[in-house]
């Protein structure tokens, strides 16, 4: 069997520097569509529309969204100002929308409550 590559040999393509961009550009818009393409379907067919008020987040990643320690999550959760929900045995996972709130300072007012209940019982 006879390689098509092998029959065509090396072959040596001049075009203006206009042509190449063009050409260039052709295939970066093509590329750029097939991308746009692949990415909607792919969306639409594995990833199902999850509402803020629905997604759950690791503590991990609450933790960097937070910008906060592990045992800062623990102590907010022992104040009750950020309540995680157990999944399984081990795994704690907080509510988004939850997260969220506490990003945006809700909830501020009750940590500083707590605070000074807890400063009045020493």
């Amino acid at each position: 069997m006879v390689n098509e590559n092998s029959i065509l040999g090396n072959q040596l393509v001049v075009m203006s520097r206009a042509d190449l961009d063009a050409l260039v550009e052709k295939m970066a818009s093509n590329m750029i569509a097939m991308r746009v393409e692949d990415k909607s379907t792919h969306e639409r067919d594995v990833c199902p529309v999850v509402h803020d008020d629905e997604r759950f987040i690791t503590r991990e990643e609450t933790a960097k969204l937070l910008h906060v320690d592990y045992s800062t999550l623990w102590r907010w959760n022992k104040l009750g100002l950020l309540r995680p929900n157990k999944v399984g045995p081990r795994r704690v996972m907080y509510k988004y929308s939850d997260v969220l709130k506490k990003l945006n300072g809700e909830g501020q007012q009750k940590e500083e409550q707590k605070g000074e209940d807890n400063a009045e019982r020493c």
